[in-house]
């Protein structure tokens, strides 16, 4: 059970304090710093001592807190963290209140504000964010492919990628690339060397956070133009084999996976 008592509302960067009881742990939320610099503080305290600490330029308690939102069977606490800046980042931390703290981060530090949602009914939310890796790789921010990427909460794991099993969710985003694809001509999205290579990737990057590399690989073939076709897709193999968002336990060389 919660009792929360909101001392202050967020004012953007302005002053607050925040107190919530939840179990035997208490969590509070402040802010330190000079004023034209402020940081907020958050700790989470247990018997007096304190279990876990996170500052940055700016964080926010979840609703969801006080929720077993893991299904682990203990209440937790979800922390939203904005590093400041125009671009980048934003992380989410949802802490497993138990006998043990345990901290899990349910996406990487990325450019996206995601959003829980419960899709599959079980009152354990998936964590629905975007893909920012490929930002800046072949044209601006702005047009740079962010595809939706939906993170599932497995026991022992945490949150791992789990587009594969929603796949009515994911793949419209493929359908939607292929309309940039058809639009947007060599250069119309900015790209560095006047290709369409971010065009591309808005069809190809949805199919491949979704396991359907030999799909991605064809819908390569069929609609990139350039000579450097084959680079190009290495390119983007190597940038992938990377990607936390991708799962690797699949063969993404093999054109027949």
């Amino acid at each position: 059970m919660v009792r929360g008592i909101l001392i202050a509302a967020f004012l953007g960067f302005g002053a607050l304090a925040q107190e919530l009881e939840i179990g035997p742990y208490s969590v509070r939320l402040r802010e330190e710093g000079p004023d034209i610099s402020p940081f907020h503080v958050l700790e989470v305290r247990l018997n007096g001592e304190t279990v876990w600490h996170i500052e940055d330029a700016y964080l926010r308690i979840d609703p969801l807190t006080g929720r077993d939102i893991t299904g682990e069977g203990n209440p937790d606490l979800v922390v939203f963290t904005y590093s400041g800046g125009a671009h980048c980042c934003t992380r989410v931390y949802v802490v497993d209140l138990g006998p043990e703290v345990r901290v899990f981060q349910a996406g990487i530090d990325s450019n996206c504000v995601g959003e829980f949602r419960d899709l599959e009914g079980d009152s354990v939310p998936e964590y629905l964010t975007c893909d920012d890796t490929f930002a800046y790789a072949y044209c601006p921010f702005v047009c740079s492919p962010m595809p939706r990427v939906i993170m599932r909460y497995e026991p022992g794991k945490g949150y791992t990628p789990a587009n594969h099993l929603f796949s009515e969710l994911v793949l419209p985003e493929s359908e939607r690339g292929l309309e940039v694809v058809e639009e947007y001509g060599p250069g119309a999205l900015g790209e560095w060397d006047g290709t369409d290579k971010c065009a591309l990737l808005h069809l190809v990057l949805p199919l491949f956070l979704s396991r359907r590399v030999a799909e991605a690989r064809a819908a390569l073939w069929e609609f990139y133009r350039f000579p450097d076709l084959e680079d190009f897709w290495e390119e983007i193999v190597l940038h992938i084999g990377h990607d936390p968002y991708f799962p690797g336990t699949i063969g993404i060389r093999d054109s027949g996976d």
